[in-house]
């Protein structure tokens, strides 16, 4: 599905020790799981929802 995107990935020459680095390794440790998420296409992959639902709990603190 995604696969020129995982090719431009495993091909990027960023430092592994760089912020860049790190989040290239990973999103090619979570491929399956990414891959199986862009397939379903039901799930937001946003976690706002979650969030505006625990906002009021924080606010009443």
């Amino acid at each position: 599905m995604f696969e020129k995107f995982w090719q431009a990935l495993a091909t990027c020459a960023a430092l592994p020790k760089s912020l860049f680095g790190k989040a290239i390794a990973y999103a090619l440790g979570q491929r399956e799981a990414i891959n199986k998420l862009l397939q379903y296409g039901e799930i937001d992959i946003s976690n706002n929802t979650c969030e505006q639902a625990v906002k009021s709990l924080v606010i009443d603190r």
